[in-house]
């Protein structure tokens, strides 16, 4: 998953007329997928208030790494709609992927993928996954509350399978 820079905090991109955004520049492999989403994505009613959260999504998408294109889509739509506690989205959603491995193959040649198994997450990885989900859930209430309570919550959301 691609981090923004370092301190990084900025506008919701297209909310405010004239606003100025930082540039990174992440080097993708050639088999990567990129994935630009809205917030609807992962916005969506876990119980008890949760939410799935950007972490949520990458958990998703890391276990769907063998597919490609439309299927990436459609499987990741379908976990993410399964962890809801209706079934549905509550916000609207875009979900935009660029397949770089399709995008770097030249026209005229045949596309041939063949991906390894998703390598498991380390154990850095979760961590970071926790801490993120924390501080969002922590930001949503005006870091009010405790963050041990925070920490813990966020755990059961990256510990979620989202493929049952």
């Amino acid at each position: 998953m691609l981090k923004p820079p370092a301190g990084a905090k900025g506008v919701a991109l297209g909310m405010f007329p004239g606003a100025e955004y930082k540039t990174a520049i992440s080097a993708l492999n050639a088999s990567d997928a990129l994935l630009l989403f809205t917030d609807g994505l992962y916005e969506i009613d876990l119980g008890n208030g949760a939410e799935l959260g950007p972490p949520g999504i990458a958990t998703c998408a890391h276990g769907l790494m063998n597919l490609r294109g439309g299927a990436l889509l459609d499987e990741l739509l379908a976990a993410v709609r399964h962890q809801a506690i209706s079934g549905e989205f509550a916000d609207d959603v875009c979900v935009i992927c660029q397949d770089t491995l399709l995008a770097s193959a030249p026209l005229s040649a045949p596309v041939k993928t063949v991906t390894p198994a998703a390598p498991p997450t380390t154990p850095v990885e979760r961590w970071k996954m926790i801490e993120f989900e924390a501080y969002l859930l922590a930001e949503k209430n005006n870091f009010k509350g405790d963050p041990a309570g925070y920490w813990a919550q966020a755990e059961k959301l990256v510990s979620m399978p989202c493929l049952a």
